[in-house]
């Protein structure tokens, strides 16, 4: 067994220690912040998940639709889901008083 699998789960396990750890020394327990960890934790685990079942395991699928842009694409909406919703939960939020503040300026 090659040893980059290990190494990969590791640095993610890694990462996710070092967020938890700066999330408690700051207090930051509820709201955007831990509802973005949250997502990021679950559709990490749902990315490795899906990588696995279609591109490592893809010869349990049938051959006729065994095409491999055909079996990306799972990965890439579990991809473009999490940073959607990331996007929509750290991001979007601070910026909705940059947005607002400037339409009621204009009107």
């Amino acid at each position: 067994m090659p040893a980059f699998p290990f190494f990969l789960f590791g640095v993610i396990g890694v990462l996710g220690s070092i967020g938890d750890l700066r999330a408690l020394r700051s207090g930051v327990a509820r709201g955007a912040p831990r509802l973005a960890r949250h997502l990021w934790r679950m559709c990490t685990a749902l990315l490795i998940a899906s990588m696995s079942f279609f591109i490592g395991q893809a010869k349990v699928i049938p051959k006729p639709i065994r095409i491999m842009p055909l079996l990306a694409l799972p990965i890439l909406a579990v991809l473009v889901t999490m940073l959607y919703w990331v996007w929509r939960i750290r991001i979007r939020r601070s910026t909705r008083g940059v947005v607002t503040g400037a339409a009621t300026e204009v009107a």
